[in-house]
């Protein structure tokens, strides 16, 4: 692998299942675009919530 002057290598450090933190409060009676809502709130984390 060739790399030049400034390139970045990026390296896994963690690997987790974060499957049941993201669907926390998602179920199949919200709508797409609430889904979507959901799923992106859930994304941020508590902690970047709006």
């Amino acid at each position: 692998m060739h790399a030049a002057p400034g390139s970045r290598i990026y390296v896994i450090e963690d690997m987790r299942d974060v499957t049941a933190e993201m669907l926390k409060s998602v179920s199949d009676k919200l709508n797409g675009f609430a889904r979507y809502e959901r799923l992106a709130t859930n994304k941020k984390g508590p902690d970047r919530r709006m």
